[in-house]
């Protein structure tokens, strides 16, 4: 599954979502900022990125990894956000359980992941998320 860049402006084009991400992120999130984070992914600008999808095929959200460098290189930092109206479903704790799986089996993290967004408090490849937790 790929996410097109109006699925993506859908669930990113959202304040309580930009507010808990970095300050380079844009609010409002728009359709010319969907294509060009999209246009990133696949040129490998953005580390390893996969969406998060239920099986219906609707995006869920969005993780990274961008493994560290020089010293830095067996650590590696998480970032990712899950539109608001999918919040407290558990797809970020189950999306954050793979990319740490994925890392660990292909090398890229052996001592910790740096998680840098407290979101929600209360290779680029997809995968898939259960939609039901």
């Amino acid at each position: 599954m790929k996410a097109t860049p109006d699925a993506l402006q859908y669930i990113a084009d959202n304040k309580s979502v930009a507010q808990n991400l970095r300050d380079a992120f844009p609010h409002p999130y728009t359709l010319d900022d969907a294509v060009t984070f999209l246009d990133n992914v696949r040129q490998g600008k953005m580390g390893i990125v996969y969406g998060m999808f239920l099986n219906t095929g609707e995006l869920v959200g969005v993780i990274s990894l961008t493994p560290g460098r020089d010293v830095n290189r067996f650590s590696a930092e998480v970032g990712f956000f899950v539109g608001e109206q999918y919040w407290n479903r558990g797809y970020a704790t189950e999306a954050l359980r793979l990319v740490g799986n994925f890392a660990q089996f292909r090398g890229h993290l052996h001592n910790h992941v740096g998680l840098t967004e407290n979101f929600d408090q209360s290779e680029n490849e997809e995968f898939l998320v259960n939609d039901s937790p």
